[in-house]
Parts: C-alpha cells; sequence; structure tokens
C-alpha cells in the first residue's frame, strides 16, 4: 500500500501522529535506499496531510532544514 492510498483511509490528525514520525525516522535511515524510496513514495502524502496544521508544517521543515545541514552524509 503506498501512503497515498494509507493518507486517504484515515484522518489527517492520525496519520500526523502516526505515520510522520516513522516518516522521518525513514528518512534517517542508514540505507540509502530505504531513505531515497523514502523521499520518493511518501513525501507528497505526508506534505498534503499536514500543510493544513501550521504547527506540524514549522515542525517538518526544522526537521528538513536540520538534514539539509546536517554534518552527517546519511542525513542530507
Amino acid at each position: 500500500m503506498h501512503t497515498k492510498e494509507l493518507a486517504s483511509l484515515i484522518s489527517p490528525q492520525k496519520f500526523n501522529h502516526f505515520y510522520v514520525p516513522k516518516f522521518l525516522d525513514l528518512c534517517l535511515d542508514d540505507v540509502h535506499e530505504v531513505r531515497e524510496t523514502t523521499a520518493k513514495e511518501s513525501t507528497a502524502a505526508v506534505l498534503k496531510n499536514i500543510a493544513a496544521d501550521a504547527d506540524l508544517l514549522n515542525s517538518l521543515l526544522d526537521q528538513l532544514k536540520y538534514f539539509k545541514d546536517s554534518s552527517v552524509y546519511s542525513h542530507r
């Protein structure tokens, strides 16, 4: 099941509460393929679901900035 399909089955609040933290964990995975697949398959659904919640959106943006500025290569 793709993230987009999952997101359509549950409320945005539950999606944000349960799925977004796992999404961020997968973005930090040690395996490049996991990080790449997460980015390709999940980013659009995550952004769509958190766009309505300013606090969640700001939190995600802060996390993404951390990834971008990280000195650890696998976080970029």
